[in-house]
């Protein structure tokens, strides 16, 4: 996650690049999903603790990622980052990723598409918003990703990272926690079927 280096002061670079990895690392577990929201428990320290997140459109979907406690720019500003995961190509590992870091007054998002053995490439801009001081909405264009031949659905993965008061080592949190979930990719029919959880690798 070279290309992020760009973006972020040097002691944030490092708590990143861990959390990346720690992602990369587990043995995936998929939800099928057709826009179901993805809940999960109180199970971290630090001010971005998930506590839902919920995927609404096909084209441009919307995450809208919910914390247990409540947060501000100027309190997370190279404190706290919020990374949206994407696998388009049912590899053994994430393509692109959703950066959403504060300026220190706003949120900011950028796309970056994640390279194997080559530095990160900014794909573009996001669109970022908060409605409330305990969430905030990205908008990413899965619509315009590159996707491997015959795909029909994309996983995805929300990550959170913090550092400060109470996560003197940086706090993570997934969700979910032990896996990533399906989507239809834009044009694909939506499963029918209800969610459930059920080992494999890649799609």
């Amino acid at each position: 996650m070279d290309g992020v280096g760009d973006l972020l002061r040097p002691p944030s670079i490092a708590f990143v690049a861990a959390g990346i990895a720690v992602v990369l690392s587990w043995t995936s577990l998929f939800a099928e999903a057709g826009h179901v929201p993805v809940m999960d428990p109180r199970d971290s320290d630090g001010r971005l603790d998930v506590r839902r997140t919920d995927v609404l459109g096909t084209d441009r979907p919307r995450w809208k990622i919910a914390t247990y406690g409540s947060w501000s720019a100027r309190g997370i500003w190279d404190k706290g980052f919020v990374l949206v995961r994407l696998d388009t190509f049912g590899d053994d590992r994430f393509d692109f990723y959703a950066l959403v870091r504060s300026t220190g007054r706003a949120m900011r998002g950028d796309l970056y598409r994640d390279r194997r053995r080559k530095k990160d490439v900014w794909v573009s801009r996001v669109y970022v918003w908060r409605k409330n001081r305990t969430s905030v909405s990205v908008r990413i264009p899965v619509a315009r990703l590159a996707t491997g031949t015959d795909r029909v659905h994309y996983a995805w993965v929300v990550q959170t990272l913090f550092t400060g008061p109470g996560c003197r080592r940086t706090c993570f949190d997934l969700a979910p926690d032990n896996g990533a979930v399906f989507e239809p990719l834009p044009g694909a029919p939506s499963p029918t079927a209800t969610p459930t959880m059920f080992p494999d690798s890649r799609p």
